[in-house]
């Protein structure tokens, strides 16, 4: 945003602390898929947040946020876990974020803020039991090695972009920065494939390297218990009220 740097791969999610329209991207089974998310991205309702973002400095160059994480959303652990029940007592790992930390232990987990470094160590020594992760991570970061049960959860759906400096931007030429938007296009495509990798070779190898189980559980369960978890963060102004039931409501 300074200029320090021109561009940045972008986790809007991570932005919650500039801009309120960030804040639901990472709540619980807001969002009912992938393409639902990126409608959001794109809609009426996040547009204050993209003209904030420009305001501090910055814009992003991908417009129809095509840069979609396919190695889905979900929890690495040293038991299988198939409810929101089975998550009793298990101590789970988790970053920085109150909302993160407020879905897992309102899923029923015992979180621990472990830095994600010390993630296969806190599992060999006991402190953790699981940790939520795509297994394409699980399995590059070895803890699938460690935690052989992978659960799918598809608690939210991260679609990234590429943020650069405003300044920089208008620096370029019409025809530059034309240029940067399709490159960034066709940098989507590439992600988007890359990724998918994850949840195609990568669980194979993580299934015939550690004997790791995958489970995909039916998630109506899950989604009834985040219900509350939704509430609590709009109480305590985690998230800003109402904006996550508009949200659901796009097609």
């Amino acid at each position: 945003m300074q200029g320090a740097q021109d561009l940045h791969l972008l986790y809007p999610e991570f932005l919650a602390g500039l801009i309120d329209e960030t804040k639901i991207i990472s709540a619980p089974y807001v969002f009912r898929n992938l393409a639902h998310a990126q409608a959001y991205l794109k809609s009426d309702l996040f547009k204050p947040g993209l003209d904030k973002l420009r305001s501090l400095g910055a814009i992003v160059l991908d417009t129809d946020w095509t840069w979609m994480q396919k190695d889905p959303r979900g929890l690495i652990a040293v038991r299988p876990i198939r409810t929101p029940k089975d998550l009793e007592g298990l101590k789970l790992r988790i970053w920085e974020s109150k909302t993160a930390i407020e879905t897992w232990r309102g899923l029923g987990a015992n979180t621990i803020v472990v830095p994600r470094p010390e993630m296969y160590l806190a599992f060999k020594q006991g402190i953790i039991e699981g940790g939520p992760e795509t297994i394409g991570i699980a399995y590059d970061q070895k803890n699938a090695e460690v935690a052989r049960y992978w659960t799918r959860t598809d608690e939210y759906f991260q679609i990234v972009n590429v943020m650069m400096n405003e300044r920089k931007y208008q620096s370029l030429t019409p025809p530059q920065r034309q240029w940067l938007h399709q490159a960034a296009k066709v940098g989507g495509q590439a992600y988007a494939n890359e990724s998918e990798r994850g949840f195609t070779d990568k669980k194979a190898k993580a299934v015939k390297e550690f004997g790791v189980t995958i489970l995909e559980p039916d998630l109506g369960l899950w989604r009834k218990q985040a219900e509350g978890v939704l509430v609590k963060l709009e109480a305590e102004g985690v998230i800003p009220k109402g904006l996550a039931a508009k949200a659901k409501a796009l097609k």
